[in-house]
Order: C-alpha cells, then structure tokens, then sequence
C-alpha cells in the first residue's frame, strides 16, 4: 500500500516544483528599466530643479555625459556636484536654491566636446535644457 501512495506524492511534488520554477523565471514587465531612471543628485539646498536631455550634434541622447556644478553659499560653504546621463541623454539636479546672487553654472562634458549652461532660480526655479554637444 505504501508503494502505491508513494508514486502520486512524488508526481504531485515534482509537477508543484516545476509550476513554482515557470512562475519564478517569467519576466516581470512591471519593473522598471533601469537606463530609464532618470540620475539625480540632490544639493540640498531649495526646492528648484534642473532637467537636461543632453544630446550629439544629429541629435541623438549622449550616454554618460558629465554635468557638473559647484554652489556656493555662505561664507565657505559648497557643494561641488555632479551627475552623468543615462541612456536616453537624461540627468536632473534636485534641491537647488531658491534664490542665487549669480546665474549657477553647469558645465557639459562627454569626450572632446563640452557646454556651459547658466541657471538662475530666481526667474526659472524648475528649470528644463536640452543641450546640444557639438
């Protein structure tokens, strides 16, 4: 009797295991794509933003371009950040001042090629660029 009951109870693991391991190894389309998130760096200092699509000279997104920005506050006080692109050309900064005596400066790089764009809070606080590297 105990070798007739055995044979179901293997089948019915062996056919729970192999359900379990096509539900374990089906793609997940609900998570998002990691060269999709956009890279952002925070400064910690306001509630204004700067977006960048940074693309080549025919257009198309540069992938790992540097942004760069050095802000001053106080007398000593700074924070010197900086953000690369993702896949799509994409970068933003988050918590930028609210208020600056001078334009704050970003400077992007990818290779050879580099531009210098200014960002001032107090006429534009979410601030959006799409730069062009020539």
């Amino acid at each position: 009797m105990r070798a007739k009951l055995a044979v179901p109870i293997l089948l019915v693991v062996l056919l729970m295991g192999s359900l379990l391991g096509a539900q374990e190894s089906a793609p997940n389309n609900s998570a998002p794509d990691a060269s999709a998130q956009v890279p952002s760096i925070s400064a910690d200092r306001g509630d204004c933003t700067a977006a960048f699509d940074v693309l080549d000279d025919k257009g198309k997104p540069v992938y790992q371009a540097a942004i760069h920005t050095l802000i001053r506050w106080g007398v000593a006080h700074k924070s010197d950040l900086t953000v690369s692109t993702n896949y799509y050309g994409k970068a933003e900064f988050t918590g930028l001042p609210n208020y600056s005596k001078k334009p704050i400066q970003f400077d992007i790089k990818s290779g050879d090629k580099q531009r210098t764009v200014y960002f001032d809070p107090g006429n534009q606080c979410h601030a959006k660029y799409t730069v062009e590297l020539k």
